[in-house]
């Protein structure tokens, strides 16, 4: 593998293989909140659906906010650091900590309101990986 390269303040670089981990380890941390709470009801269903087209152009949004240059020998990227994505992460981690207390809730606006914030959280990780995917593979295309 070769050095890393010298990046500006506030980058870093990262393997794709690892961006293709984030939601992954989203589905693991409240993949099991979300089907319990989703099974609920159809209101449940309909609010999961709802913070899941909230996540789709937030995760693009996100891509194209962190993404700064794919390097093509080692198959690495390079982000942008973001306080947003270390504010996501501990949400994800406080939400899979609280999971037997939100399972304990009896239906009613709290949970409806927190079906669609898990499901935007799930969402938003899948549309950015594959936003920053299609981006990575755009630039190591060959002939490009």
């Amino acid at each position: 593998m070769n050095a890393p390269e010298q990046l500006e303040k506030k980058q870093r670089q990262r393997p794709i293989m690892m961006t293709w981990l984030d939601p992954v380890l989203s589905l693991f941390f409240v993949g099991t909140l979300l089907w319990e709470l989703m099974t609920r009801s159809p209101a449940h269903v309909v609010a999961a659906l709802a913070g899941g087209l909230c996540g789709v152009p937030l995760g693009v949004a996100r891509a194209k906010a962190v993404y700064v240059r794919a390097i093509v020998d080692v198959k690495m990227v390079v982000f942008r650091r973001s306080a947003l994505e270390y504010g996501l992460l501990a949400v994800l981690l406080l939400l899979r900590s609280a999971e037997n207390w939100v399972a304990s809730m009896r239906s009613g606006p709290a949970t409806l309101v927190l079906t669609g914030l898990v499901a935007l959280g799930v969402v938003e990780s899948v549309a950015r990986c594959v936003a920053l995917s299609i981006r990575y593979y755009r630039e190591t295309k060959p002939g490009t």
